[in-house]
């Protein structure tokens, strides 16, 4: 549809809560011995490379893509970022999940990359809440977050403040983790009210 913007991410994590989990893997569980071999078999699949002797070698992927998606592996510990290494596949980081972010992550990543590998991509998500003020920063946080709340006071899980604070902390941490590329994450509820939050903190961040 849109080649050369697309992006695929590979993760274990299935998404939704404990029941739709279930329901989507049917009591199958992903054990972290068989990643490697589930990773090598999708991108082998995607690529049209799984050799003549697989099992899913007379599948195929249709309409096949001109341009194959950037290919990221989704994770949020040392593992995950190893294996996105050794994979040479992008590595995206969870960061919204728990607030942290281990400092050398991205390193370990990097140190686990093959030699003359093409991907050498790391982004890590993160949520914010930012506004004119940090008043109504706060506000729409706790607005847009309720299921969240609980977890407001720790000041890294979600990044509130003005849109020039909140900025200079998304900058700065990408300079201290590594990090090549930022995904902002936000539970504000009005739509048009995320978009200008968006604008306001990539027109800053551009520059």
């Amino acid at each position: 549809l849109s080649p050369g913007r697309g992006d695929l991410g590979l993760g274990r994590a299935p998404g939704g809560d404990m029941l739709a989990a279930r329901a989507l893997n049917q009591g199958g569980l992903i054990h972290p011995e068989a990643i490697d071999a589930l990773i090598d078999e999708t991108v082998a699949l995607l690529r049209d490379e799984l050799p003549a002797g697989h099992r899913y070698a007379a599948l195929g992927v249709h309409p096949a893509p001109e341009v194959l998606p950037e290919l990221w592996l989704l994770g949020s510990s040392g593992q995950s970022a190893a294996w996105a290494g050794a994979h040479d596949l992008g590595y995206a980081y969870a960061q919204f999940f728990t607030g942290r972010q281990q400092i050398d992550v991205m390193n370990h990543y990097r140190a686990h990359l093959p030699q003359g590998a093409s991907s050498d991509r790391t982004l890590s998500a993160m949520c914010v809440s930012a506004a004119p003020t940090r008043d109504e920063a706060r506000e729409q946080a706790l607005a847009g977050a309720g299921e969240v709340e609980a977890h407001l006071e720790r000041d890294t899980a979600i990044v509130i403040g003005t849109y020039d604070e909140v900025a200079e902390t998304l900058r700065a941490f990408a300079e201290n983790h590594g990090t090549d590329e930022l995904m902002l994450i936000s539970y504000i509820d009005d739509v048009e009210v995320k978009l200008a939050q968006y604008g306001e903190l990539a027109a800053r961040l551009a520059g």
